[in-house]
């Protein structure tokens, strides 16, 4: 139907038989093809009102040429032929076809008839019964003689140059177009002609070289990853097992100090038979009242069993920093195994570390060349939407070097961003700085205060460490004179046990 509306046109303006003959011939091919007449006429006057309203309104045109135009969309908009009825613009066009020099227009406002029934729209009439039989060429130079009433001029001392339109230059830069595409996708397309002078074989070689040097480079970094990982696990199944053994060691040790022990209990709580009152020598001294040094024995004897408690107590407490040194540290007593466990967590810490940094430096570029690209694209799409939405561009306007009285724009219609645009992608990528720069800072707050909790776990451990160390000089300096130094104070006989229940002597009861 464009087709049909543009050599319709071009037989309307200049006549052009050739044009009317292709016009023709595409009308018998829409009748052929089933499309209703009724439907292509509308189309076709539709078009007509659109393109004729558009060059009556174009500053490019002459002046002739718009008062003829004015005067076909006044006649449109008066009858309603392709457009809806419009008395007011109807008359507005009549107006501009009087000022620009149009004849009918003239006569027709300066008439005293009734403008509601213009002359000369037999045509419009004409054209909405018209088929196949009435010839395209006979009805478009109706048209031309109807519309264009000018008065005569004085012929012309050379021949007219033919007049290159719009369409014209359209369809000879489309025909080129087409043709340079006809010419260029073979070379992309046909793979015989693609591969004119490449060595197949030699170039899937390369890739394939390519691929294996790739996949051995890879491979070697997996090896020697392997091997890292191996000798850390080996480390690790060594240091565990010596652990493991140390701790099975001294499960052994504990269990047979307690049989020991026990051994030793029953051997003392054998003989003993609670139903049966024994008394020992100093018991029978008491019975025969033959016990003249009773305090001084009792004193001795309490002395004795004080030191002996104190300094059971004294080893209890090495005992106990001992192990807590040995648990704190499993591998210290081994050649301080635990060096290269450390080292390798160190070095794994800071690797991650690294690799983090390095990430996130990547990640911040990526962010800004997606940002950047983004904002790119949008700019262009709000140039273009400003383009698509001028309101002196009409339907179907074709991408053109000179349009619109002279101004020059792109072949694709892209008529640059908009002018802040580079300055909103500054201030943009200004704002990603700015986050990166607060994420950062945060970044390293976050590890300041973590690197403070660990300032204050270590000066906690050195606190502890001291307090152990003081407790075991007060244990060294004795507990008994610190059980002396209580007693005096409290001005009462020390206690005869001052931990651990009673103990049993056979000479003390």
């Amino acid at each position: 139907m464009l087709s049909l509306t543009r050599h319709l046109s071009r037989t309307a303006v200049t006549g052009d038989r050739k044009a009317a003959g292709v016009g023709k011939e595409l009308l018998s091919g829409a009748k052929r093809k089933g499309t209703p007449l009724a439907s292509v006429v509308r189309f076709v006057e539709r078009k007509w009102a659109i393109q004729a309203q558009h060059y009556a309104n174009s500053p490019g045109s002459s002046d002739a040429d718009r008062a003829m135009y004015s005067m076909v969309s006044g006649q449109m908009l008066h009858t309603g032929y392709g457009c809806e009825k419009d008395e007011g613009k109807a008359y507005e066009y009549f107006s501009k076809a009087a000022a620009l020099g149009h004849m009918d227009a003239k006569e027709l406002l300066e008439s005293k008839d009734d403008i509601k029934k213009p002359p000369n729209i037999s045509c419009f009439e004409g054209f909405s019964l018209a088929d196949e039989r009435i010839g395209c060429s006979s009805f478009a130079l109706k048209l031309m003689t109807d519309f264009r009433r000018l008065p005569e001029k004085l012929p012309r001392a050379t021949a007219r140059p033919e007049v290159v339109g719009i369409d014209q230059r359209i369809a000879a830069r489309v025909a080129q177009m087409r043709e340079g595409e006809a010419f260029r996708r073979p070379r992309f397309f046909d793979a015989k002609i693609r591969t004119i002078g490449v060595d197949k074989q030699a170039l899937d070689a390369q890739v394939l070289e390519k691929l294996a040097r790739l996949y051995a480079d890879r491979e070697k970094e997996r090896a020697v990853e392997r091997g890292v990982m191996e000798a850390h696990e080996e480390l690790a199944k060594r240091e565990m097992e010596r652990h493991n053994s140390r701790r099975a060691t001294q499960a052994e040790l504990r269990a047979a100090l307690a049989k020991q022990v026990s051994e030793r209990l029953d051997r003392e709580a054998g003989g003993e038979d609670t139903s049966v009152v024994d008394y020992g020598p100093s018991s029978v001294q008491v019975l025969d009242g033959e016990d003249e040094g009773k305090a001084v024995r009792q004193r001795e004897q309490q002395k004795q069993q004080r030191d002996a408690l104190e300094q059971q107590i004294f080893e209890k407490m090495l005992r106990k920093e001992r192990m807590a040194e040995v648990e704190s540290s499993p591998a210290a007593p081994y050649g301080s195994l635990a060096g290269p466990k450390e080292e390798i967590a160190a070095r794994a810490r800071r690797l991650a570390r690294e690799t983090l940094e390095a990430n996130r430096k990547l990640a911040e570029a990526a962010a800004l060349r997606h940002f950047a690209a983004r904002d790119a694209e949008e700019a262009a799409g709000e140039a273009m939407l400003e383009y698509m939405a001028d309101g002196r561009r009409f339907i179907n306007e074709p991408p053109t070097e000179k349009l619109d009285g002279g101004r020059r724009y792109r072949k694709d219609g892209y008529r640059g961003a908009p002018p802040d645009a580079e300055g909103r992608v500054k201030d943009f990528r200004d704002r990603q700085v700015e986050a990166a720069r607060k994420q950062s800072a945060a970044e390293r707050a976050v590890a300041a205060a973590e690197a403070w909790a660990r300032e204050e776990e270590r000066r906690a451990a050195v606190r502890n460490m001291a307090r152990r160390h003081r407790d075991k000089t007060v244990a060294l300096k004795g507990v008994a004179y610190e059980n002396a130094r209580a007693a005096a104070r409290r001005k009462e006989e020390p206690p005869l046990v001052a931990v651990q229940g009673e103990v049993k002597d056979e000479f003390f009861e």
